[in-house]
C-alpha cells in the first residue's frame, strides 16, 4: 500500500482505502528513532568530510577513540553479563564460560589497544604483566603487546616531536643525535 498526500486526505475523510493505516503507527518512538537516525548519519557525513578536508588520521580524533573505549567496554560487559547469567557459581560448566568470556574479552581489549595505540597499548602492555592479579586469559592476550606492538617509522615520530616542540628537528639515524633548530 502506497500512502500519497491524497490517500492521506482520504484517511481523514474515513475512506475505507487506508482505513487500517493510524497516526499513532507513526508515534513518537518513530519519530524519535528517524531523528536518532538521522543524528548518526549527520554525524558520519560530518566526520568524513573533516577527515577529507584535513587528511587527519581517524585514529587520531579523541572523540573516535572515546568511542572506540566506551564500545569495547559495552559490549565486554555485555558478553560478561549474558554469558554467565543463569549459570552457578563455582560449577565446572561456569568455569569454562567464564575462561570463554576471559578469552574473548582479552582479545577485545588487544584489538582496542592496537586500533588506539600510543597510551592504551602501555596500558595493554602494562595489563600484561599484571598475572599475579588479572586471569590468564588476559595476561597472556595482552602480553603480546610486549614484543609485537604496532611500530611507528622515524617520520612520523620526528612529525610528533616537531608538533609538540613547535620547531623543525633533524635525526642522524647513525649516531641517533637529535638536533633543533
Amino acid at each position: 500500500m502506497t500512502l500519497s498526500l491524497t490517500s492521506l486526505r482520504n484517511t481523514q475523510r474515513g475512506s475505507p482505502i487506508v482505513s487500517d493505516v493510524h497516526p499513532e503507527t507513526l508515534g513518537p518512538g518513530m519519530a524519535k528513532w528517524f531523528l536518532r537516525l538521522g543524528a548518526v548519519i549527520t554525524g558520519g557525513l560530518a566526520l568524513s568530510d573533516f577527515y577529507v578536508a584535513t587528511r587527519v588520521d581517524p585514529n587520531d580524533v579523541a572523540f573516535i577513540r572515546i568511542a572506540r573505549a566506551v564500545t569495547t567496554t559495552a559490549v565486554i560487559s555485555f558478553d560478561y553479563m549474558t554469558s554467565l547469567r543463569g549459570l552457578e557459581y563455582g560449577t565446572e560448566e561456569y568455569e569454562t564460560a567464564q575462561s570463554q568470556v576471559h578469552h574473548r574479552s582479552a582479545r577485545r581489549l588487544l584489538d582496542l589497544c592496537s586500533a588506539n595505540r600510543g597510551t592504551f597499548i602501555k596500558v595493554g602492555q602494562h595489563l600484561g604483566g599484571l598475572d599475579y592479579l588479572l586471569p590468564e586469559e588476559y595476561t597472556s592476550t595482552l602480553r603480546i603487546l610486549h614484543s609485537k606492538a604496532p611500530q611507528s617509522s622515524l617520520q612520523e615520530i620526528q612529525q610528533v616531536i616537531e608538533d609538540d616542540l613547535g620547531k623543525e628537528i633533524s635525526f642522524n639515524t647513525k649516531i641517533c643525535l637529535m638536533t633543533v633548530r
